[in-house]
C-alpha cells in the first residue's frame, strides 16, 4: 500500500492502518472489492466516513507490506533507496520499535520476492491510542479483538483476545495476545511499531 503499480505514492501511507487513496480506489472500482470489506466485521463502527473520506483513508485492518518508511525503518538514512526518502525513524520520529530486527535489514516485505524479517502482511487492528485499545474520543471505536481497556505499556495484556495474522503465502492464523508482539528477549511481547509522537503502538 506504501506503492501502486510500481509508482511510488505520493500519500505513503505509514501507519498500518491506513492505505494510499489510490490503491483503495483500484480495489473498489477495477477488482469490486466493496467498502464493508476494509473493515472487520466485529468492529463496524470504524466503518464511517470520517475514516473512509480521510486523504489517506483509515481502514479496520493493519497492512504492512510495501510501505517504505516501514519497510526501511531499521536502515541508515543513506542506505535507503533514493525513491523512498528517509526511513521512518528519520521523519520525525515517526515509528521506532522493531527493536529485535538486525540494522539495515528490511522490516517487511516490499514485494512479494523479498526477502524480509517478518512475513506478516496484514493482520486485525490491534493498536492503542495513548495506552487504550478503546479509543476514548470516540465511544465505540476499539481494536478489533482485544478485550481489555488498556495495555500494559508496551506489553499486550494477558488473556485478552488476540489477532488474525495474514502471511506473504497467503496463510491466515490466530494470535492470542501472549503470542502478539516482538519475539526476542528482552523486547517479548512489546510492540513492534511506536508512534511515540502520536502515542499509537502496534502488535502483529
Amino acid at each position: 500500500y506504501g506503492q501502486w503499480g510500481g509508482i511510488p505514492s505520493t500519500q505513503q501511507a505509514d501507519a498500518p492502518i491506513r492505505i494510499d487513496i489510490n490503491a483503495r480506489d483500484a480495489a473498489v472500482d477495477d477488482y469490486g472489492i466493496a467498502r464493508t470489506y476494509f473493515y472487520c466485521p466485529s468492529n463496524s463502527e470504524w466503518n464511517e466516513d470520517a475514516n473512509w473520506n480521510l486523504t489517506v483513508p483509515a481502514i479496520g485492518y493493519q497492512l504492512f507490506a510495501a510501505a517504505p518508511r516501514l519497510v526501511y525503518a531499521r536502515f541508515d538514512t543513506g542506505q535507503v533507496p533514493e525513491q523512498f526518502g528517509q526511513p521512518a525513524k528519520s521523519v520525525g520520529g515517526w515509528a521506532s520499535g522493531f527493536e529485535e530486527v538486525p540494522a539495515n535489514t528490511k522490516t517487511l516485505h516490499e514485494t512479494i520476492d523479498d526477502r524480509a524479517y517478518y512475513d506478516e502482511v496484514a493482520s486485525d487492528m490491534t493498536y492503542t491510542w495513548r495506552g487504550n485499545f478503546v479509543e476514548t474520543t470516540k465511544v465505540g471505536r476499539r481494536a478489533n479483538h482485544i478485550y481489555a481497556q488498556a495495555s500494559n505499556g508496551e506489553l499486550l495484556p494477558a488473556n485478552a483476545g488476540g489477532a488474525n495474522i495474514g502471511f506473504i503465502d497467503g496463510r491466515v492464523e490466530w494470535r492470542n495476545t501472549q503470542e502478539l508482539g516482538q519475539d526476542d528477549s528482552p523486547h517479548t511481547g512489546k510492540r513492534q511499531i511506536d508512534n511515540s509522537a502520536l502515542q499509537n503502538r502496534f502488535w502483529f
